[in-house]
């Protein structure tokens, strides 16, 4: 595929469409397929889409974001991800990973990956691709899926549903609302902390949350768990928060190899699936400690 030739149509088609949809929409359909970071890792992209048509073809599928950077084909998996969604658009959810702003994809491997092809001039379309996606959803009427996690002073998921769609501060390539941003740059507190903490690992404005504060927020708005991406872990794929949490990665690639899972969503309950081996190198993600 040519996705530099391809993407500016497709966005062009892909992007309204998402800017007209709220900053958290809830959905009824209780069978899904969810997907986290992607990080540019093709193959893991194309399997999962396979498993999808081929063993879940009666659920819907959900993108948590960070489809580009890291891995070598970020501008092939924005098109098929987006090429996905234009086809299946009342089944096919994307979300926006931290990833998905200008400033961080032009640090982080896309913008490395535009001059080598000689494409630079893709950044306005990209940056429109990316100010228009969501950041929540809630799937079953009953798990909160993000990218990142749960902001500092987050607003109630009517309020975020209800906020306007022309707001620069959110809807932009490099959006300023240092509180909206944090749904797709928080990580859970792995050292037993309850509220919130600073992430120093991830600089100014961004917050660890602890497990009774997720817990207050699921439930003053009656759902059960939170699933979300961000962070890799070796196994792939933990629950955290007595289950009250759902963290993986789906990239077989970054930070160093380790197993690519999807989650599966049926009647309420989440899953790992773990795609096969041939995508990862098994004995590579043995030797590296857990993030």
């Amino acid at each position: 595929m040519d996705a530099v030739q391809q993407l500016p149509a497709v966005i062009d088609d892909v992007a309204p469409r998402l800017a007209r949809q709220p900053l958290c929409r809830w959905h009824s359909g209780s069978r899904w397929v969810v997907v986290a970071d992607l990080h540019g890792d093709l193959p893991v992209l194309e399997a999962a889409l396979e498993l999808w048509h081929r063993q879940f073809a009666d659920h819907n599928l959900c993108f948590l974001g960070d489809y580009v950077d890291r891995g070598p084909d970020s501008l092939e998996v924005l098109l098929r991800v987006l090429q996905t969604m234009a086809a299946h658009p009342e089944r096919v959810v994307l979300l926006r990973g931290n990833h998905e702003t200008i400033s961080v994809a032009q640090r982080f491997g896309t913008g490395a990956q535009l001059r080598a092809r000689d494409a630079t001039r893709l950044w306005p379309a990209l940056g429109r691709i990316f100010a228009a996606l969501p950041l929540a959803a809630v799937l079953d009427s009953s798990i909160l899926a993000v990218h990142g996690g749960l902001p500092k002073d987050a607003p109630s998921l009517d309020a975020l549903g209800a906020h306007p769609h022309d707001d620069p501060a959110i809807r932009s390539e490099d959006p300023t609302d240092g509180t909206l941003t944090q749904f797709f740059w928080n990580d859970p507190d792995l050292q037993g902390g309850e509220g919130f903490s600073p992430n120093d690992g991830r600089g100014e404005g961004v917050w660890l949350f602890g497990r009774r504060v997720l817990c207050d927020y699921l439930d003053d708005h009656d759902l059960v768990a939170m699933v979300r991406g961000h962070q890799p872990f070796r196994q792939g794929w933990r629950s955290l928060f007595d289950g009250r949490l759902v963290s993986f990665h789906t990239s077989g690639r970054y930070p160093r190899p380790l197993p690519p899972h999807l989650t599966l969503l049926q009647e309420g309950q989440m899953t790992p699936l773990r795609l096969p081996e041939t995508l990862w190198d098994g004995e590579d993600a043995a030797a590296w400690d857990e993030v």
